[in-house]
């Protein structure tokens, strides 16, 4: 398979490494973020079928994405396991990564990761809050059609992006049409709808830090709760005003979690605090 797209940053070997979430690139993890190479390396790939990566006809299954970002980390000459930052479904293959390739990954800090008990509970969620993955699940042929309109048409696509989202920076906006109908409608089926990902990261043996915020419908609050309670390798924080782009709204905090999962700490508390980040919901 072609190489994944990827931005590196530092000399030093990659020690950080981030994914980003369904219809975005790389470039979702934007400039407050170069400032982590100078913990070691900074890897940031677009995942497959997305972006500026290859956009094969299928193989977009959990195993499908973990191991070409596992290839893509190793080409980039890594020596030692790596601190994983995902957003969203990049989440969901950071677990993939880390239970497929446990050899390549010391710890995952997952901000807003779409976890739910089963795959009933993620239908509906996924229902209520996008009308995209609505119209997949409920009628295929037609998603498919808008899918394909949307890629041969990108500059208007884009544009209207921009128009229902004017805080989205023109760059990302271009990227979220970057896609095509199989990397979309095969992730969302087998990462997300699927909910195989929620069994996966209860088996793995490194830290996994789950960071939500309060106000994001896209997260299923109370699961992420009950696994962050009765799994010790599982904690949680809650950004108390934070909606889905916690990356994007709340880079100081991500960036924090990043920096502590680096240097093997529990997050900074106190200062978590200060920017609405704390525990599970009592």
């Amino acid at each position: 398979m072609e190489a994944l797209a990827v931005r590196t940053l530092g000399d030093a070997p990659p020690r950080i490494v981030l994914l980003h979430g369904m219809f975005n690139s790389g470039r979702y993890w934007g400039r407050p973020y170069d400032g982590l190479s100078t913990l070691g390396g900074l890897v940031v790939p677009d995942l497959l079928g997305f972006g500026r990566s290859p956009q094969p006809q299928s193989g977009y299954t959990s195993d499908g994405h973990a191991d070409a970002v596992a290839d893509t980390v190793r080409a980039c000459g890594a020596t030692e396991p790596v601190v994983v930052g995902a957003h969203s479904v990049g989440s969901l293959v950071a677990i993939a990564l880390a239970a497929r390739h446990p050899d390549l990954v010391s710890s995952v800090v997952a901000f807003a990761p779409p976890l739910y008990p089963d795959g009933a509970a993620a239908r509906r969620q996924l229902a209520e809050i996008d009308p995209l993955a609505r119209l997949s699940l409920a009628n295929e042929a037609l998603s498919r059609r808008l899918c394909d309109l949307r890629s041969r048409h990108v500059k208007i696509s884009a544009c209207l992006v921009r128009l229902a989202n004017p805080t989205l920076p023109a760059p990302l906006a271009q990227d979220r049409v970057r896609h095509s109908w199989q990397s979309y409608s095969e992730t969302l089926s087998n990462l997300i709808v699927s909910a195989e990902m929620s069994d996966e990261l209860t088996k793995l043996a490194i830290p996994v830090r789950l960071v939500v915020g309060q106000r994001d419908r896209a997260v299923d609050l109370p699961f992420l709760a009950e696994l962050a309670t009765g799994f010790s390798h599982l904690s949680l924080g809650i950004v108390g005003n934070g909606g889905h782009d916690l990356p994007l709204s709340h880079p100081e905090v991500c960036i924090a979690e990043l920096k502590a999962a680096v240097r093997g700490q529990p997050p900074d508390t106190g200062k978590a605090d200060a920017t609405g980040c704390d525990g599970p919901p009592t």
